[in-house]
């Protein structure tokens, strides 16, 4: 029962997060014209730059074993 409560709430959350990071980097956009380096990215097009945090031993990396270690 647990596991169906956390998987909603996540499911919820991560939908809501990205409708908040959406609104957020519009209205950055409108504010004042910027040049496309200077806009945050949500996605992030260099995989350097995002394969670090999943480097062995750090949280992510941590994260993605526990739930590929989970059985039904």
């Amino acid at each position: 029962m647990a596991d169906i409560y956390f998987t909603e709430f996540n499911r919820m959350f991560f939908h809501y997060y990205y409708r908040s990071v959406v609104e957020v980097t519009s209205r950055m956009r409108d504010e004042k014209p910027r040049t496309p380096k200077d806009v945050p990215q949500f996605l992030k097009e260099d995989p350097k730059e995002w394969l670090a945090s999943y480097a062995p031993g750090k949280f992510k990396d941590k994260r993605v074993a526990m739930y590929a270690g989970m059985t039904l």
